[in-house]
């Protein structure tokens, strides 16, 4: 998956770094990590495992901390092992990052007496997630582009994130904080719980229909999944071109991002950046259910996260309700359908397991096995999912059935959700994927892609190229 083909793509990238929320007692993360870094590590496993049940603190860095300090506490060892495998299927990690954690989950698997972590371990664990979240055939449209993962050009340091964070009742002092890093001519607007860092030529009534449509999905999430909102302002940059998007990842996340990226959420600064044109908001649905999800979900399987987040960038909204609509992936699947995922294999994959740095010899096999289109079916059949757990009322249901997953608890977490979506779906997995058979073609009629009384969703090429998908590059397994 090495080619950049011609058409354009959208690739949404998941941002989220390794840095502590300021919802919580942020003393358990620093006791925590600081005892982990003496090698303390029976005093750094309480105040870490208590700091992982509060708002924003289900991250790969926290997990890996938790793991390895379990690993060498006696009668811990199993699941501090456990807790490493986990970090692969549920977060998305840097390729360096994952083998860490696989060498780190191997040797706490062995046998003998593990020795403290060495200097270099502790120090890379900061980078650990680096944008990891790869833009690799993550959205689709018109023909698959391998994006290639954000890479970090620069350093900048967490209390620097930090301080971009204001209190929601001081919109002068927002202002003032995101002027420096407004692009050249954009105005900062903060309207309700969001700051507009407005690069895309909005007008004054495009934004306030945004931040309605915004503020509708934020109670919207909070009601049905229970997600609870930051009590800071949310910044979104809205820029015109998918060029903008790069330069703001440049200049404000020192980032370089794809030139396949629409948009990208990051977590530290509670920021959205995404190319929109005037009210569009089906981008910023997305994102920002990536950001708010991070609060009390951080662990969220990349099925889930994905397919949730896709459901809304083509939806309804009535009466404070969002109703995701058939939308362009529907081309996707019905293009690609010998290699779309049976469910099973959907909801047990790890994250991003197209970049898989674990496979049998060290190699990399999987992007020899899988085309650019099975990347782009995979996560269509993950929004095609959540449309059928919407219209089946399980949405909700399913996902509280995957929070709050002790990370130790079973040897594979992949089954361990299969499991887990069986229990609240009330039927076998073998009767879940016949039922979903049944009911695909029918929602693959539609697609309501920038229809009337839609969301919509900005896209960068003629929707009509949509026509021009090529055949399939494999054949059927």
């Amino acid at each position: 998956m090495n080619r950049l083909l011609s058409r354009v793509v959208i690739g949404a990238l998941f941002l989220a770094l390794a840095t502590p929320a300021l919802a919580q007692d942020l003393s358990l993360y620093r006791s925590g990590k600081q005892n982990w870094r003496a090698a303390i590590y029976p005093a750094a496993y309480p105040p870490l495992y208590r700091y992982r049940g509060g708002p924003e603190g289900q991250t790969a860095e926290v997990d890996f901390m938790l793991g390895t300090s379990a690993c060498r506490i006696p009668n811990q060892r199993a699941w501090g092992a456990r807790t490493l495998n986990y970090i692969l299927y549920a977060h998305p990690i840097s390729d360096s990052g994952r083998a860490q954690v696989i060498a780190e989950r191997d040797r706490c698997r062995s046998a003998g007496q593990l020795a403290a972590l060495s200097p270099a371990a502790m120090s890379n664990v900061e980078r650990m997630i680096n944008a990891g979240a790869s833009g690799r055939g993550k959205l689709f449209y018109g023909q698959a582009l391998a994006a290639y993962p954000a890479r970090r050009l620069r350093d900048i340091a967490p209390e620097d994130f930090r301080a971009r964070r204001v209190a929601l009742d001081q919109p002068e002092a927002v202002r003032a904080v995101l002027a420096p890093l407004a692009p050249a001519g954009a105005r900062i607007r903060p309207i309700g719980r969001f700051a507009f860092v407005v690069a895309g030529g909005q007008t004054d009534a495009e934004l306030q229909t945004l931040a309605s449509i915004l503020e509708d999905y934020v109670g919207f999430l909070q009601r049905t999944f229970g997600m609870t909102p930051p009590d800071r302002y949310i910044t979104i940059y809205l820029t015109g071109s998918t060029q903008g998007v790069r330069s703001v990842a440049r200049d404000v996340h020192g980032l370089d991002v794809s030139p396949a990226t629409l948009g990208y959420t990051f977590q530290d600064d509670l920021s959205t950046v995404a190319m929109i044109r005037g009210a569009q908001a089906g981008t910023l649905l997305h994102e920002l259910f990536h950001l708010l999800v991070r609060g009390s979900f951080g662990d969220a399987p990349q099925w889930l996260d994905e397919g949730y987040a896709s459901l809304y960038e083509v939806s309804t909204r009535a009466g404070g309700r969002f109703t995701g609509r058939p939308n362009w992936r529907g081309k996707v699947l019905r293009t690609f359908q010998r290699e779309s995922p049976k469910l099973s294999v959907l909801v047990s994959s790890p994250w991003f397991s197209f970049d898989r740095a674990d496979q049998t010899g060290g190699g990399r096999a999987w992007d020899a096995e899988y085309s650019e289109g099975a990347v782009a079916a995979h996560l269509a059949t993950a929004r095609y999912f959540a449309l059928y757990l919407q219209q089946t009322g399980s949405l909700a249901k399913v996902y509280r059935g995957m929070q709050g997953r002790d990370p130790g608890a079973v040897d594979d977490p992949g089954q361990e959700t299969v499991r887990l979506l069986e229990v609240a779906m009330g039927k076998p997995i073998a009767q879940i994927q016949a039922d979903y058979d049944r009911w695909l073609p029918r929602a693959l009629e539609g697609d309501a892609t920038n229809t009337p009384d839609t969301i919509g969703k900005s896209l960068p090429t003629d929707p009509a190229s949509v026509n021009a998908l090529p055949a399939p590059s494999r054949p059927p397994r």
